[in-house]
This record gives C-alpha cells, sequence and structure tokens, in this order.
C-alpha cells in the first residue's frame, strides 16, 4: 500500500485501503513514504492516524525496521515510533517476532516511561519465546517494588503475573517467594483495579 502524495494526514490514511495477495502487500514502502512518515509522526498525530499507519506497514519488514530504529532517536519521534511498532504488532505480530532483542534493548537503553509502555505491550501482543517470556516475568516481578513505575507498567506487570499465576495453578508449581512478594505490594496499591487484581491472584495461589 502506498502513501498519498500529499503530506500525511489522517484524511489521507484514512482514505487509502491495503492491498493484498494473501498476506502479502503488493506495494511496499517507498524511503520516501517512510521519510514523510518520520517527519509526520515527530507531530501531534492521533489514534486513528496511528492505527492507519500500521496498517499500511504490513507486509513492509524493511520499513517496520526503520520504526524499530526511531524508537532509539530523542521524543517525540521515539515516543510515536514505538506507539506505531505496539499497533503494528496487534495487526501483523509475525513483524515483530524476528525483533524481539532489538525492542529489549530499546526497552533497556531508554529511562523514557512511554517508551517503556509502549514496548512492554508490543511484546505482550505477540507469541513470544522462552527467553523474552523470561525477561517480562522479570521485570514484571520487579515494576511493583519501584515507586515510580506509572500505573500502566503496574498493570502491564499484573497481565504478566495473572499468566504465571495461571501456569502454577495449572501445573501444580509452587509459587516463588519473589512472586508471593510482589503480590502482596500490589494488593496494597493505590489503584483499586491493581488492589483487586491482585488479591484475586493471591486468593487462587491459596
Amino acid at each position: 500500500m502506498k502513501f498519498c502524495s500529499a503530506p500525511l494526514t489522517k484524511a489521507c490514511l484514512s482514505s487509502a485501503e491495503p492491498i493484498f495477495i494473501g498476506n502479502k502487500t503488493i506495494e511496499k514502502v517507498s524511503e520516501e513514504e517512510l521519510a514523510r512518515l518520520k517527519s509526520r509522526l515527530t507531530t501531534g498525530v492521533g489514534k486513528d492516524f496511528v492505527s492507519n499507519a500500521s496498517e499500511a506497514l504490513r507486509g513492509s519488514p524493511d520499513a517496520v525496521d526503520e520504526v524499530v530504529l526511531w524508537c532509539s532517536e530523542p521524543p517525540p519521534l521515539s515516543r510515536k515510533a514505538a506507539w506505531l511498532l505496539h499497533n503494528v504488532a496487534l495487526v501483523e505480530p509475525g513483524a515483530i517476532l524476528r525483533r524481539e532483542a532489538e525492542l529489549v534493548r530499546i526497552f533497556d537503553d531508554s529511562e523514557d516511561p512511554s517508551i517503556h509502555r509502549e514496548i512492554f505491550r508490543c511484546l505482550l501482543a505477540v507469541p513470544h519465546s522462552s527467553e523474552i517470556a523470561a525477561y517480562l516475568l522479570e521485570l514484571a516481578l520487579l515494576i511493583p517494588h519501584d515507586p515510580s513505575q506509572p500505573i500502566a507498567m503496574r498493570h502491564l506487570a499484573l497481565r504478566v503475573l495473572d499468566h504465571h499465576v495461571e501456569r502454577i495453578f495449572q501445573e501444580g508449581l509452587t509459587p516463588s517467594d519473589s512472586l508471593l512478594q510482589a503480590l502482596d505490594v500490589l494488593r496494597q496499591d493505590a489503584s483499586h483495579v491493581c488492589r483487586n487484581h491482585a488479591k484475586r491472584l493471591l486468593e487462587k495461589l491459596g
């Protein structure tokens, strides 16, 4: 799918339709279109624009590679690129799978909560390897103990811990002290949603 020749706008992308043969896009995103998208992401863009841009990147692995690189740029480009990448993961998970290691590096190198949130969501949105699953679990166990973490990160941590608790419950495993401690902290969270979620998980563990 090609972007419109005019500068990217929500109306431009909203009016375009992706062309597919099976799962493969017929027209790839050109360098000129990528440059225009990059420029547009440095300005204020909304949900519709990001959603349509993620559809436009379907079947264009080289273009997705560029978006991954933008996540290491200074804000606002890095934040918008990470947001776009999360949306790419939702519409085409396979585009993210081979980039897991690079996303982990970006997460670890960044101190930006917005980047952390979107990269975490991106990794959660796709089937991940056992190594990435272990990485996400480690993050989820650490986040509750860091009072500087925003509520969105605590919610994401609980999603990981919920999956982990389900596995423990199904396989009859013994929960680790680190898991119980993390859930105990979240049980006292300022957010009633986090508190209630953590309480349900502790009750499930008995």
